[in-house]
């Protein structure tokens, strides 16, 4: 099958939140070590589509975060090193992230 990205970032093809915010948070994604991909293949669940009005400053953003980062694929065990890992490279990007907005 298809190869996922470490990390999905959805906003409904722009409608929960905008592409300047929206750059930003795959931005800091990226810097971190993170491959990223853009609504695809998720745009985003119901919940960001109710809350997200970027045209009144509400932003709503989904994180997918890919879980063979962190998970044994066979046991679906969590892999403590890896989970470990990713969490940091979480943290960092979040970090960044907050900074900028």
């Amino acid at each position: 099958g298809e190869v996922r990205p470490d990390i999905v970032i959805s906003n409904n093809n722009g409608m929960t939140a905008s592409s300047k915010m929206t750059d930003l948070l795959v931005q800091s994604f990226e810097k971190a070590g993170f491959s990223v991909a853009l609504n695809h293949p998720f745009l985003g669940g119901e919940i960001v589509r109710y809350f997200g009005d970027p045209n009144h400053h509400k932003h709503s953003i989904q994180i997918e975060i890919n879980k063979t980062l962190y998970l044994d694929m066979e046991t679906f065990e969590v892999i403590p090193k890896q989970f470990a890992a990713t969490q940091k490279k979480l943290q960092k990007a979040i970090g960044q992230f907050s900074k900028k907005i």
